[in-house]
């Protein structure tokens, strides 16, 4: 019988922190915990990708994985997924994860920090199955009463704290699932300071600033309103010049006041002042896109995310829909090349 992977089970693996969605925020941690190998996130990632995890082996120097997952035709195939901890996999240890998988008849993959000749490289690893799930709050069934009711500045069902800091951590949630990048926090834990609420990477290394506007009523965006997000994302340039370039602002609400009109116009005058876009995103969009990723979490990596978040003005779900069906229908199928 298939075990059932939950928190627990995680626990188990040997790299779950503590979930504290339900009683105090999760401190930000650096962006480069997605750079090392992470069982955590492995498991999440491999779960989330239509794998099924049935057992798990801790190790001195690594994990090995035991899951399932059918191909194309239907036929189920076992893998035996090999995590070390260092560049390459430990000599002592190579020749045993190989009678390992011979034995039990499953499949070898063995991922360590740089790949090699025999081995992938975490961050292929990661994009092989659309990018890294570094939580799991966004693929959760509640997620997107909490992204909403949030949004509305009401503190949903089962929450505690302030309802602007959960809609914060739960729009950087999402930006964390659909992109498998960390999202870096700035605003919430910084009250006061002149700094954007979070930044986000996409998988083509585009930087983007996020602004989450938390309010009863539609966020009514004036040019006033939008002075702190245009000095937030000209300080992001400054901040990441000579590393990744800062591709556009985000501004997420429920609601917003204006219709797509003006919005676009507020969106042309943004770009004429800081020189990058300005899109806006309704709280419901952003859950409805996180939920079409959970069922296809492999198109993460394919979808043009400037076509999406570097346009300008109101995201409209009809250009989202194309792209997720380009992304579906033009992706070339990872498998084998045939030999000549």
């Amino acid at each position: 019988m298939p075990l059932v992977v939950t928190p627990t089970f995680l626990q188990r693996l040997g790299a779950m922190k503590k979930d504290r969605r339900t009683a105090t925020l999760s401190a930000p941690r650096a962006p480069s915990v997605l750079s090392e190998p992470d069982t955590a996130i492995a498991a999440r990632t491999l779960v989330t990708a239509g794998f099924t995890i049935t057992n798990s082996r801790r190790q001195r120097a690594h994990i090995e994985i035991h899951c399932e997952r059918a191909d194309a035709f239907g036929i189920s195939v076992s893998y035996l997924i090999a995590v070390c901890n260092g560049d390459a996999p430990p000599t002592s240890d190579v020749s045993n994860i190989q009678k390992e998988s011979a034995a039990l008849n499953r499949t070898l993959v063995v991922v360590c920090k740089e790949g090699g000749p025999t081995w992938i490289s975490w961050k292929e690893f990661l994009n092989s199955l659309g990018g890294a799930v570094p939580s799991w709050r966004a693929v959760g069934p509640n997620y997107p009463a909490v992204l909403n009711e949030s949004a509305g500045n009401k503190t949903p069902k089962g929450q505690v704290g302030e309802a602007w800091r959960i809609f914060e951590e739960a729009v950087a949630d999402g930006f964390e699932f659909i992109f498998g990048h960390r999202v870096i926090r700035l605003g919430g834990k910084s009250r006061g300071k002149r700094v954007s609420d979070m930044i986000s990477q996409t998988p083509d290394q585009r930087v983007l600033v996020l602004d989450a506007k938390a309010a009863r009523e539609p966020f009514d965006v004036q040019w006033p309103e939008l002075r702190p997000i245009v000095e937030y994302t000209k300080a992001q340039i400054e901040r990441q010049r000579g590393h990744s370039d800062v591709h556009g602002a985000v501004l997420i609400a429920k609601e917003f006041a204006q219709d797509g009109s003006r919005l676009g116009g507020l969106a042309a005058d943004f770009l004429a002042d800081v020189r990058v876009p300005l899109t806006f995103v309704r709280a419901e969009d952003l859950a409805d896109l996180v939920s079409r990723l959970g069922e296809e979490p492999r198109l993460r990596s394919s979808i043009n995310w400037g076509k999406i978040f570097c346009r300008g003005g109101l995201i409209v779900r009809r250009l989202v829909d194309q792209e997720i069906i380009a992304a579906r229908s033009e992706t070339y199928p990872r498998g084998r090349p045939i030999k000549n």
